[in-house]
């Protein structure tokens, strides 16, 4: 809720619109205008090959946009400027299937960005990584396996970390944390049953 005062002349009686003389309004403006532009491409498709079933897709981004702070100012860039958006992502992989087991692996791409806030300014590397998720469900018809399904997935498959930045203190995070995922390879498995 944005806090709003209304000041009105010190007088007695109920409250009368017609004596308020101001309205103040504590609302925080991050900019006077900005501008977006930005294209989306994806694509899918899916095929079998016997008894293998495939499913395929990507997906890709470009982001343009700059803002004004303040009325009668120059604009400046925002997509593309370290903890802002980056201008490119993109992502692509697929899915195997046959029977009751499954492999999926996908590919994350996170363009790089400008550190503009010391000169000289400096480009901040992209990052790129893969996850893989196995999935198998038993075929057991009754019992206690019937219905269990195992599954074990990996993300950041290789460890990728996301480029370093330029920092004042030994506190701050040496990465752009708003872009770039902090965690590296993260390996789980579950074991699941329906009811």
């Amino acid at each position: 809720m944005v806090p709003v005062s209304v000041c009105r002349s010190a007088n007695e009686g109920p409250f009368d619109p017609a004596k308020v003389f101001a309205i103040l309004s504590a609302n925080i403006q991050n900019s006077a205008r900005q501008e977006i532009h930005g294209v989306d491409l994806a694509a899918s498709y899916s095929f079998d090959a016997g008894d293998d079933h495939f499913d395929l897709s990507a997906a890709a981004s470009y982001l343009k946009s700059k803002r004004q702070l303040i009325d009668g100012m120059p604009t400046v860039q925002n997509a593309g400027i370290i903890f802002n958006p980056p201008n490119w992502r993109g992502q692509g992989g697929g899915t195997w299937t046959r029977g009751n087991a499954s492999f999926s692996t996908f590919a994350t791409y996170v363009g790089g960005t400008t550190d503009n806030r010391l000169t000289p300014f400096v480009n901040v590397g992209s990052f790129f990584s893969v996850d893989a998720v196995a999935q198998i469900k038993s075929s057991a018809p009754s019992g206690l396996f019937k219905d269990v399904g195992f599954t074990l997935s990996v993300a950041n498959l290789f460890n990728r970390k996301p480029s370093a930045i330029r920092t004042s203190s030994p506190t701050d995070p040496a990465f752009d944390s708003t872009n770039y995922p902090t965690i590296g390879r993260f390996v789980s498995f579950s074991i699941s049953k329906s009811l």
